[in-house]
């Protein structure tokens, strides 16, 4: 809850602004004569306003001293320390304190929780010394703690909490006329840090699933969103500016109206500018990848032409090369079949060949058979027929013999009487 409450230096007069940097000098210097070293570590801007509103409501005399500053020594620096000075360094312990406490609750971080043991005894010191803002504080962070809890969706409900607590703080003197006054600006300017602090944590909140009443808030459209916070933030410091108004300040009133009109929103504008830079980042990195994918896509779109040429072009050529294939199978085919019949053919005529050879050696088998066989019989007759031959040669011979000698005279006979007979008819002619 510390860092909103801030001064703008730009459109602060160089006399204002050199005031306020004495102002909060001071701070440092009580925080480390009260608390020591470990005291300045709080140092925070928010409860300098605190002491210049004390200090112009109540003009308070200033204690002024020189010092050198560890952290700019160049030269020395002033500081104006008063009764404000030591009350609002004892509230910059009661609050850190207890923010340590709620971050160790939270988030247990081991860091906040040795904060918290470090400043233990100075906590307990203050909560003597000033107990209603104490019990303020501790109240303000049980109920706030419930209403986490419970998840109240009620902005004003939640963000009045803090009000209440912060109200408490700036009514320094309880039975003072200013107090109802003082606490009414310490309640409208409590229910602003609130909301602005859930404004800059809500992506968090929301990433980190963490309870935000802005985030259970029902908005339309981010632009609706920033409307309304920007319409409720306006509202609260509207309602401080107002209380401020009513008081009786003089001195240091310019410095207070800085940060009440322009400083607190310092903050505000810088978280603006910030997710507005985030928001132009996501823009280009979305119109860049948006880009890169246009670029992918025409790329792929390219090559799939390229792609699809080239299969086409492969598609004909292997078209191509199926037709040649195809054609040369044909001929092949055809020379198969070809081939084939001529085979057959040969294969027939030599089969026939085959055949026949068989059959003519198969015959020439049985002629040789035959043959064989004819020739061991006609040996047999030849040998029958010579034996049977002889036998009757011997006995017809003689006979033979004598039957050719009785033709043969017979014949010679014939023969002489047939020439007889023709000499005598061929000498009758010649005489006739």
């Amino acid at each position: 809850m510390f860092g909103y409450i801030n001064v703008n230096r730009e459109k602060l007069k160089p006399e204002d602004a050199g005031m306020y940097q004495s102002y909060y000098c001071g701070l440092c210097q009580v925080l480390k004569d009260e608390f020591g070293r470990k005291g300045q570590i709080l140092l925070n801007y928010d409860m300098t306003f605190l002491i210049v509103l004390l200090t112009g409501l109540y003009e308070l005399e200033d204690k002024e001293t020189e010092f050198i500053c560890p952290l700019h020594p160049a030269r020395k620096r002033l500081a104006r320390c008063n009764e404000a000075t030591s009350y609002a360094a004892a509230m910059n312990v009661l609050l850190s304190a207890k923010n340590f406490e709620d971050d160790w609750k939270d988030n247990h971080s081991v860091a906040k929780k040795a904060l918290l043991q470090i400043f233990k005894k100075d906590y307990e010191r203050i909560s003597i010394k000033y107990p209603r803002q104490a019990l303020a504080i501790e109240g303000y962070l049980r109920r706030l703690a419930q209403a986490e809890k419970m998840n109240e969706p009620n902005v004003d409900a939640v963000a009045g909490l803090t009000g209440e607590m912060l109200g408490e703080i700036f009514a320094w003197k309880k039975e003072d006329i200013w107090a109802e006054e003082l606490r009414c600006l310490g309640f409208y300017m409590g229910k602003f840090i609130y909301l602005m602090d859930a404004y800059e944590d809500i992506e968090k909140d929301r990433k980190n699933k963490c309870y935000n009443v802005l985030k259970l808030m029902q908005k339309e459209t981010e632009q609706d969103f920033e409307t309304f916070s920007s319409l409720m933030l306006t509202s609260m410091i509207s309602e401080c500016a107002k209380s401020f108004e009513r008081l009786p300040i003089l001195l240091h009133a310019e410095i207070c109206r800085n940060i009440l009109y322009s400083g607190v929103w310092t903050r505000y504008e810088y978280l603006r500018m910030k997710k507005k830079a985030k928001e132009e980042k996501k823009s280009r990195s979305i119109a860049k990848m948006d880009a890169e994918k246009a670029e992918k896509a025409e790329k792929a779109a390219r090559a799939k032409n390229e792609k699809d040429k080239k299969k086409e072009k492969i598609q004909k050529s292997s078209k191509v090369k199926k037709n040649q294939k195809e054609k040369k199978n044909e001929t092949v085919n055809n020379e198969a079949v070809d081939h084939k019949l001529v085979n057959n053919e040969t294969a027939e005529t030599e089969t026939a060949e085959y055949e026949a050879a068989d059959n003519q050696a198969v015959n020439m088998e049985a002629a040789r058979t035959e043959a064989a066989e004819y020739e061991a019989v006609n040996n047999e007759a030849v040998i029958t027929v010579e034996t049977a031959g002889h036998e009757a040669a011997k006995t017809g011979t003689a006979g033979h013999e004598l039957v050719n000698n009785d033709a043969a005279k017979t014949e010679t006979a014939e023969y002489e009487a047939a020439d007889n007979s023709a000499a005598k008819t061929k000498t009758a002619g010649h005489k006739e």
